[in-house]
């Protein structure tokens, strides 16, 4: 792996930045769409809340939800993927609740990811500073139409 690189969101897996992590490489990954913070806070406007609105809690495994509430673990499948949810009464007493549960049948709001969620959530704020944008632009991020990093595709410091 290169000791530098910045990449398109289509490397935003968790595999890809556990990899990164693990070979050393100061990496500069873009934001998913869902994972990217909104300019405009959801309490100050009529769209529905994203992942990133919710706060993960790395140490209790946990979201917190822009009200207030935790959203916890309900189950994990043996890929690492892991589904959170409040209960369906929590969620239908809350002000935000026909924007963010939008399930016919009434349930909670649910969150998935996987085990590499805290690797995502440490990218999200790298990418959120100055430098790392700065960064980011400047080494040409590799968009090459896939989305396992291999090392002939890397823009090498």
């Amino acid at each position: 792996m290169p000791e530098k690189l910045s990449a398109d969101n289509g490397y935003w897996s968790g595999g890809n930045l556990q990899a990164l992590e693990q070979s050393g490489t100061d990496a500069y990954i873009a934001t998913d769409k869902g994972e990217k913070t909104h300019k405009i806070p959801v309490d100050s406007s009529d769209r529905k809340p994203v992942k990133a609105d919710f706060d993960y809690h790395e140490a209790d495994n946990a979201f917190t939800c822009p009200e207030g509430q935790v959203l916890t673990m309900k189950r994990e499948s043996q890929d690492g993927s892991r589904v959170y949810q409040d209960s369906p009464e929590v969620c239908a007493d809350c002000p935000l609740q026909s924007r963010c549960c939008q399930t016919a049948k009434g349930e909670a709001r649910t969150i998935t990811t996987d085990d590499k969620e805290p690797l995502r959530q440490q990218m999200n704020s790298k990418m959120a500073t100055e430098p790392a944008k700065v960064i980011y632009v400047h080494y040409k991020p590799c968009n090459i139409g896939k989305n396992t990093l291999d090392k002939s595709d890397m823009n090498e410091s």
